[in-house]
């Protein structure tokens, strides 16, 4: 640990030297030659992904095939289709103020950029905002999380054998070296977490004006009304609590569900866990686990919380403590003050919480911190616009949930409490660069002399009332 401490300076160095004299100038095409060494080698290692994934918490080979090695793969696909026009310079009018003169707004990468990644998505989120950094002409150190250090292991082995320390470098080690990297100037910094640890990262990053990218998460609620397609949305529902073991920072946390539908709600999520899982929830094949111990513990508190408090399972409710294992969960009736209605839950765990009024449950969503997802489940134009337009979030999806995280062409990325800055394709580009406004002015007699002083000339009074009346 205390190696990796020491070992800080020394690369942040490097990188700084590096990105000065040799990538700020250098060529898009060393920029592509990086991703596609990536992207090849992750194609290489396939197997030894899901393998260091799985030995983390049990996250099942397929699950890691479609949620990280798939999003990872098409992010730097998506890079290298549209690199060429996401960096290319674009010239701006100036308008009668800058006759002669031509501007243009440059896309200058930042720098050295410092990305913190989360655990509960350990090798998509590290790489996903690396290769938006290095499509941006960025040098990157990464810093995944120690809760799952059979992954943090096969990212510092990748970066060590496809690229140079000042190129790309991955550090390893506790929160304690995360502490040393944040000491550092970096030009940007792209963390993933929770806003408690955001707070601090920002507060980091102000004390150098570091530009940050904060990816956090919220409370996500889903408004069913009475006129959704219930089997569709216990399905898709059921899919999104399951996936990951819904450690994921856009699952569902709330379900606000019409009197009507209460209870047929309930009875299609049983139809659909027959479906999904006709075979039970085996951990390792069909579900993950918990990462740790004490992320255990806290979700079993809430939840002990809850139901001593007059809360009702009213589905699922299976936990397993030596496994960190909880199954699909549905609690219903949860009081107003319980930790499950005012935490992100990060589990399988979702509140229900029914209604008779659209109108109450738009005003008391307002009430809580936005969220990084809001959805809403309905075949009326009228309760989804009205949702729209009054609900805000990072992202919002209609008749589903999750998968607007994937659409690469779509900015995802919270507001206040749920983040701040976006990630993604050509959003992701832009959060690692600076568009640097350029401006050509001819040499001899220019527009802008006509007000240089003195002032007190009559028709240089009149040229500058004239541009304000009408320019």
């Amino acid at each position: 640990m205390e190696a990796e401490k020491n070992q800080v300076s020394e690369v942040f160095a490097l990188q700084r030297e590096f990105f000065l004299n040799h990538l700020k100038s250098a060529p898009l095409s060393v920029r592509k030659s990086k991703l596609k060494r990536l992207k090849k080698w992750v194609l290489a290692h396939e197997d030894e992904i899901c393998s260091a994934i799985h030995a983390d918490f049990k996250k099942p080979y397929f699950e890691t095939r479609i949620s990280e090695i798939f999003p990872t793969v098409s992010a730097i696909r998506h890079a290298l289709q549209n690199m060429d026009n996401w960096a290319s310079a674009d010239s701006v009018e100036g308008g009668l103020g800058y006759l002669f003169t031509s501007s243009k707004v440059k896309m200058e990468p930042k720098g050295v950029s410092l990305v913190i990644s989360p655990w509960n998505y350990p090798f998509m989120l590290a790489l996903e905002p690396a290769i938006s950094a290095i499509a941006a002409g960025c040098t990157v150190i990464v810093k995944p999380s120690e809760k799952t250090p059979h992954t943090s292991e096969l990212l510092k082995n990748m970066a060590d054998e496809m690229f140079k320390p000042e190129e790309l470098f991955v550090f390893t080690g506790d929160y304690t070296v995360s502490q040393e990297l944040l000491k550092k100037p970096f030009n940007h910094i792209f963390f993933t977490g929770s806003p408690q640890v955001g707070k601090i990262v920002m507060r980091a990053a102000a004390e150098h004006l570091t530009s940050v990218t904060l990816e956090l998460g919220g409370m996500n609620p889903a408004v069913i009304d009475e006129t959704a397609d219930l089997k569709d949305t216990a399905e898709k529902i059921l899919w999104a609590k399951g996936m990951n073991s819904a450690q994921t920072c856009v699952s569902v946390n709330e379900m606000y569900v019409h009197d009507s539908v209460k209870d047929k709600l309930v009875e299609a999520l049983h139809s659909a866990e027959k479906k999904l899982y006709p075979n039970g929830y085996t951990q390792g094949e069909a579900m993950s686990v918990l990462v740790d111990d004490r992320h255990y513990s806290n979700v079993n508190e809430m939840v002990t919380e809850a139901l001593e408090k007059g809360a009702n399972a009213v589905f699922g409710g299976e936990m397993a403590e030596a496994n960190r294992w909880i199954s699909p969960t549905v609690i219903a009736d949860v009081p107003a003050e319980c930790k499950l209605r005012n935490q992100e839950i990060f589990a399988p765990v979702v509140v229900l919480t029914s209604f008779s009024d659209f109108d109450r449950v738009i005003s008391e969503i307002q009430e809580k911190p936005i969220p990084l997802a809001a959805y809403i489940f309905s075949k009326s134009r009228k309760n989804q616009k009205q949702f729209l337009a009054q609900i805000q979030a990072g992202t919002t999806c209609v008749n589903d949930t999750t998968i607007q995280f994937a659409q690469p062409n779509l900015p995802f990325g919270g507001q206040g409490n749920s983040g701040i800055g976006k990630a993604h394709g050509k959003f992701g580009f832009l959060e690692f660069t600076n568009l640097r406004g350029e401006l050509h002015q001819r040499r001899g007699f220019t527009s802008a002399k006509l007000i240089y002083p003195p002032y007190d000339k009559k028709w240089k009074q009149w040229i500058v009332k004239s541009f304000i009346k009408w320019f």
